[in-house]
């Protein structure tokens, strides 16, 4: 059944800040540490496809069970439809093609400025500006996590990555980080037009409850279980923030990704 709408996006790009506005159209509140039961990562349907499976982490098994995962999620959803977080490239993986058109119906994209993506990846995964800006080139990029065998994510590099999904073959909604930013009343208008939610709250409302400050608060009162390292999640969120970053060369990523961000104004 085609029924999943994918949440998408190269990570630090506002993926869970769209679930928060989703997760506050359909409860009337925010609770981020509840995010994953209206919108989960693809990780868990993935997590019970491997259920006594022996794959000791290879990716190379665990894409073998993509299908089945996307089936438990379709299957759990039925006709009333299923939200499913993603940070993995479309594409063809030894012969799986992801994201499956059996049973998607559709996507939400969000893309954020790679210069201030580099800057939140590099705090996110503990590393420098400069190494994130050379996993965000390197084509073959994947996120493992410590703590389970069956995650694993194909994130390509950042070019890769957006023209992958914005060519996906079928219907796609591109939002900007900026644009989320700048004008958020207008932006979730078009979120819960194309996903057909009736918000149980206005739209001011989600506006209020989804702010960046209002979600770093929640972070700093109660945590947040997604949190990478023992970072802190919602650090800044700004918009340009790459311009207070001194000592980094951006010169290759511009050059790298200058097509794609020439056609989305970033350069």
């Amino acid at each position: 059944m085609k029924n999943i709408t994918w949440i998408a996006s190269y990570p630090k790009s506002g993926n869970t800040w769209l679930r928060a506005i989703l997760y506050a159209a359909v409860n009337g509140e925010v609770d981020i540490n509840k995010l994953g039961t209206l919108v989960p990562s693809f990780s868990r349907p993935v997590n019970i496809a491997c259920k006594n499976a022996r794959i000791a982490g290879d990716p190379n098994e665990i894409i073998k069970y993509w299908d089945k995962a996307q089936k438990i999620a379709s299957d759990h959803g039925k006709s009333g439809g299923v939200l499913l977080k993603t940070h993995n490239a479309c594409g063809n993986y030894g012969g799986v093609t992801f994201p499956s058109k059996r049973f998607t119906e559709k996507a939400i994209y969000i893309v954020r400025n790679p210069r201030d993506v580099a800057v939140s990846y590099g705090n996110h995964y503990n590393r420098s500006i400069s190494q994130s800006v050379v996993k965000m080139l390197d084509s073959q990029n994947t996120v493992h996590r410590d703590n389970s065998d069956s995650y694993v994510e194909f994130l390509s590099s950042w070019r890769e990555h957006f023209i992958s999904w914005s060519g996906a073959g079928f219907p796609v909604l591109l939002l900007k980080y900026e644009d989320l930013k700048l004008d958020p009343e207008s932006i979730i208008k078009r979120i819960l037009g194309f996903t057909r939610i009736t918000p149980v709250i206005c739209v001011s409302e989600i506006v209020k409850l989804t702010n960046f400050d209002q979600l770093k608060k929640s972070e700093q009162e109660v945590g947040f279980r997604e949190s990478v390292n023992g970072k802190t999640f919602f650090k800044s969120g700004k918009v340009n923030q790459s311009n207070l970053v001194l000592g980094v060369d951006f010169t290759k990523l511009n050059s790298e990704f200058g097509d794609v961000m020439r056609e989305l104004k970033y350069l």
